[in-house]
C-alpha cells in the first residue's frame, strides 16, 4: 500500500479562520478542524503510522473583510481576497507595508491583517510546531504544497524557501 496523505490543508469554513490550526478551538464543530484531531482520528481507526503523511502548506487563505476594524479570527468577510490565496512573499509584502501579525495560542498558527485584508498562513514557528507533531506520533513523515507559494523571492529577508527548508531541517530522514 502506498503511503496516504493528510492534506490537513483545508480544515476550515469560508470565512476568516485557521486553514490548519494544529490544536482545536473548543467551540463546537471547530474542536475537530484541526491536524492534531484529524491525524490522531485516522491513527484511532486503524492507519499505519508508517503510512500517513502529514500535509504541511506553503501557502496563505486571503479574505477581505466586511469591516477592516473588525479583524479577529471568525471576523465577517465579503469573499475572497483576489483570488483567496497568497504566497508566503505575498503575506511578508503585506507586513512590510504596516500589516499586522498574529499569533493564535490555541491553533498555533499566525494570521495577519491590513486594512480589508485578512490572511492566515504559515511561518517558521507554525511549522515547527506541525513538524514537531509529526515526530511526536512518529509518522512517516510530511507532503508539502506547494513550493511555489513558498518565499523563492527571498522577500521575507530568511532566504529562499524558508519553510521548504525549515520542514528539511525538521524531519531530515522520515520513514
Amino acid at each position: 500500500m502506498e503511503d496516504n496523505n493528510l492534506d490537513g490543508l483545508d480544515l476550515d469554513w469560508e470565512f476568516p479562520a485557521f486553514e490548519r490550526p494544529l490544536h482545536e478551538r473548543h467551540v463546537g464543530y471547530f474542536a475537530e478542524l484541526n491536524c492534531n484531531y484529524s491525524m490522531n482520528l485516522w491513527l484511532q481507526r486503524g492507519m499505519p503510522r508508517e503510512k500517513l503523511l502529514m500535509g504541511l502548506p506553503t501557502y496563505g487563505r486571503d479574505w477581505k473583510l466586511l469591516n477592516p476594524d473588525r479583524h479577529g479570527l471568525y471576523a465577517p468577510a465579503i469573499g475572497p481576497w483576489e483570488d483567496g490565496y497568497a504566497s508566503l512573499a505575498d503575506v511578508c509584502r503585506l507586513l512590510q507595508n504596516n500589516g499586522t501579525e498574529v499569533w493564535d495560542s490555541f491553533g498555533l498558527v499566525p494570521y495577519a491583517y491590513s486594512g480589508a485584508e485578512w490572511v492566515s498562513f504559515e511561518n517558521a514557528r507554525s511549522i515547527i510546531a506541525k513538524a514537531t507533531l509529526v515526530r511526536a506520533l512518529d509518522l512517516a513523515g510530511a507532503m508539502v504544497f506547494d513550493m511555489a507559494q513558498d518565499d523563492w523571492e527571498n522577500v521575507c529577508g530568511e532566504g529562499p524557501l524558508p519553510l521548504f527548508k525549515l520542514i528539511r531541517e525538521m524531519l531530515p530522514t522520515m520513514k
